[in-house]
């Protein structure tokens, strides 16, 4: 067995170990079992998130990744946020940024985000000649490059790649989750998928969901009734983020419900633009339901579609028919489902942030 599946296991023993009680160790990864532990976790973050978002807002407002030069990421770590910086000469600048919060650690580390993402581009470009890259992305709590194989090039990369600053990662293959399942979710051009949430888009009643396999101008069903038709649609090699907004057809209103577990339901009050490493969320698919999972990378890229948030499954899982469901922090509302791959029994999931969502004209109904 490989190194890199040794690893692996590892990390899957550690995450089904660990467990919370009344407090959170600062290095735990939680293995939750009932809403009202993850609740915890929810409102232990709070705070990181909040600084995390504001970091984002300051930083990088129109979410494209311009980071400045010496920034180097940042992650949440149980009530913690870790910002990582290249060197501390404009340290004062982020520190009175976030001077609202007591719960932030600057560390300083060797490589900017900027140059790890230049180098792992570089390196991908030149790889994609010879192999079927799967997607590739900034490990910022490791400082270093990261990038997505299949097995049987795995070898091969390692050792084309042995003297970069990069982690070779074997995954399966990345598959849009929709299938032709009848009777549940919403249905569009033959497919089932799950619908994110309701809102506004130009000052109308919009939905929104995946943009995989949807066009412009479709039809979107629930139950056999045409609940819209989308009129934008994002799934393309080189877009950022893989969503449809779709206008609501006559008679349909927006609400802040969304499924939790048993059918049960809860509102978004609120929502986060840029959910940060770190933060645990929620993940509702029609397929498998309610699925709790962290997020492990911002700005990740897979198959060619940038700006995804990467987060790894924790209890549940994703599967065919959950592409466009909702992911949701507490009852803050972060994004819409994509789709997922496996590796060394780890299953990474990756979803649209609101941030791109918001970007395109959504805007998410709250109360």
């Amino acid at each position: 067995m490989k190194r890199k599946r040794n690893i692996l296991s590892l990390l899957l023993v550690i995450a089904m170990v660990v467990s919370l009680n009344n407090s959170v160790s600062k290095n735990s990864v939680f293995a939750m079992e009932t809403e009202s532990q993850v609740d915890k976790v929810f409102d232990l973050q709070e705070s990181a998130c909040r600084a995390h978002e504001c970091l984002m807002m300051r930083i990088d407002p129109k979410d494209c990744c311009a980071f400045p030069a010496d920034f180097s990421g940042d992650y949440i770590d149980g009530d913690k946020l870790h910002v990582l910086l290249s060197d501390d000469v404009n340290i004062g600048m982020y520190k009175e940024i976030l001077k609202e919060y007591d719960n932030v650690i600057y560390e300083v580390v060797e490589y900017s985000y900027k140059e790890l993402d230049d180098m792992v581009t570089k390196l991908v470009r030149k790889l994609e000649v010879d192999y079927d890259i799967i997607a590739y992305t900034v490990d910022i709590k490791m400082n270093k490059g990261m990038i997505y194989v299949q097995e049987k090039d795995y070898d091969d990369i390692s050792e084309l790649l042995k003297d970069e600053n990069v982690i070779i990662q074997v995954s399966s293959k990345y598959r849009d989750e929709a299938t032709v399942i009848g009777g549940a979710g919403i249905t569009c051009n033959g497919y089932v998928f799950t619908l994110g949430g309701s809102g506004t888009y130009n000052g109308s009643t919009a939905f929104v969901t995946c943009g995989h396999m949807m066009s412009l101008n479709s039809t979107v069903k629930r139950n056999g009734s045409t609940i819209g038709t989308v009129k934008v649609n994002v799934h393309s090699s080189g877009n950022s983020g893989d969503y449809s907004i779709i206008k609501a057809a006559a008679g349909y209103t927006s609400t802040a419900s969304v499924y939790t577990s048993s059918a049960n339901t809860i509102t978004f009050t609120g929502f986060w633009y840029h959910p940060g490493v770190g933060t645990y969320l929620y993940k509702y698919g029609d397929s498998t339901g309610q699925s709790y999972c962290q997020v492990t990378h911002y700005q990740i890229t897979v198959n060619g579609i940038t700006g995804l948030v990467g987060a790894k499954i924790i209890n549940g899982g994703s599967s065919s028919g959950d592409s466009g469901g909702p992911y949701r922090q507490g009852q803050n509302f972060c994004g819409v489902h994509m789709g997922s791959s496996t590796s060394g029994g780890i299953t990474s999931v990756f979803f649209t942030p609101y941030s791109t969502l918001h970007g395109a004209g959504f805007t998410i109904k709250t109360y």
